[in-house]
């Protein structure tokens, strides 16, 4: 109660298909209300104290001279909301969108994809010693441990094993066409079969890529350029599920109950076919591997980073 008004609701990195099965901040006022706190409190967390901080002052609240941007809701407990209205004109009314749907040129976004001398041998490693640093995913989150193992390795180079839940990842530049490639190990994503890639890859947004051999990364990545980025999963050489984004590699250019069902499916066959660990969320898991600000360590196009020193460190383990 003492300091509510330096108090704000906002969330990150919420899927299409998170936002139409639970809300986006009609879920978090739910959350509030149930945790106890007052619904006008809550509601002033989502709308005044937000415009207040962002320096929006023509909005936020519903009073002469401001933005008449208006939600009217059912109730205080489940926050459905009725009807929305943006700089005075209704726009949406039991969930339905009501002005005209316009879509806009991509053109000048959609080529993303840019890879330098790119083949399945930027993959091999070289390896000197069997004891190396890994990826270790904590389920349920995006903070990662630092850990070390032993992987089977022949002639320099990482054997995948079902028995051992340890993968090769790769982050792969795919903006200014450096031919950056750096490699590293991931454990407890679980994949059994094939590959899946990214151009999701939090925050520089390369190409990240798991699986197990050198040649079903490859394959991946290449499918990833053809349809200009977004999500590929592959078994045996064959795309088995996909979907592009062509703006910058990051978004789609269908509609937002289009892309849930594709992560639905998506999903469904990275667990049921590629065997990834049910546990883990296949897609989000995989993006903040590359985001080399949480802690403890993560993989860019430049290397192994610790984020605990704030340096790059060798895959390999000091003998």
């Amino acid at each position: 109660p003492e300091n509510s008004r330096r108090c704000l609701l906002c969330s990150d990195d919420r899927q299409p298909k998170t936002i139409l099965q639970e809300g986006h901040l009609d879920n978090h006022l739910r959350m509030c209300v149930e945790e106890g706190i007052d619904a006008m409190t809550a509601i002033r967390m989502a709308t005044l104290n937000a415009a207040e901080c962002f320096r929006l002052y023509d909005r936020g609240a519903i009073a002469p001279g401001y933005r008449a941007d208006v939600v009217l809701l059912d109730d205080l407990e489940q926050f459905h909301v009725h009807k929305v209205w943006i700089r005075g004109e209704l726009v949406a009314e039991e969930g339905k969108y009501l002005p005209e749907f316009k879509t806009h040129d991509i053109s000048t976004v959609r080529n993303s994809v840019h890879l330098k001398d790119f083949s399945v041998d930027k993959f091999k490693m070289h390896l000197k010693s069997d004891h190396v640093h890994v990826i270790a995913i904590q389920p349920g989150g995006v903070v990662t441990k630092k850990e070390t193992a032993h992987i089977p390795v022949e002639n320099g180079e990482f054997v995948f094993s079902p028995d051992n839940d340890i993968v090769k990842v790769a982050v792969v530049e795919r903006h200014q066409m450096t031919g950056n490639v750096a490699c590293g190990f991931l454990k407890g994503y679980g994949i059994k079969e094939g590959a899946v890639a990214l151009s999701i890859a939090h925050d520089s947004h390369n190409i990240i890529v798991t699986g197990v051999s050198d040649e079903e990364m490859a394959f991946a990545v290449e499918k990833l350029k053809e349809q200009n980025g977004g999500i590929v999963l592959v078994k045996n050489g064959e795309v088995i599920e996909s979907m592009p984004m062509p703006i910058a590699g990051l978004m789609s250019d269908q509609s937002g109950e289009w892309v849930k069902q594709k992560l639905i499916d998506i999903h469904d066959k990275a667990y049921s076919e590629l065997g990834v660990a049910g546990d883990v969320e296949p897609v989000m898991t995989l993006c903040f591997m590359s985001l080399a600000v949480i802690p403890e360590i993560k993989l860019t196009d430049m290397g192994l980073f610790d984020v605990g020193t704030f340096s790059f460190i060798p895959v390999e383990c000091e003998a």
